[in-house]
C-alpha cells in the first residue's frame, strides 16, 4: 500500500460502544501486542487494565485534568 492509498482509505473511530471487553479477548489481544517489536527492543510500553469503580473513578480524574487544560489553554481557567 502507498502512503496516499494509506492516507485517503485510513479510518478514526471516535465512538465507542459501552459494551465491556470480554477479559478472553483483552487478554489475547495483549498477549498479541506482547510481541509487536520494539525499537532496539527497548520496549517502550506499561500496561494497566482497570475495570468497575476503579476504572470509573480515573475516568472522571482523566476527564476533569483534560477540562482543566482545555481551560488553562483558552486561559479561562481560574486556579
Amino acid at each position: 500500500m502507498d502512503v496516499r492509498t494509506a492516507l485517503h482509505e485510513r479510518r478514526s473511530t471516535r465512538d465507542f460502544k459501552p459494551d465491556p471487553v470480554p477479559d478472553e479477548l483483552l487478554a489475547r489481544v495483549l498477549e498479541d501486542a506482547r510481541w509487536a517489536p520494539s525499537w532496539s527492543n527497548t520496549q517502550p510500553y506499561r500496561i494497566a487494565v482497570v475495570s468497575g469503580a476503579r476504572k470509573e473513578a480515573l475516568s472522571q480524574q482523566l476527564c476533569a485534568r483534560f477540562d482543566t487544560g482545555r481551560a488553562l489553554q483558552r486561559g479561562t481557567c481560574s486556579r
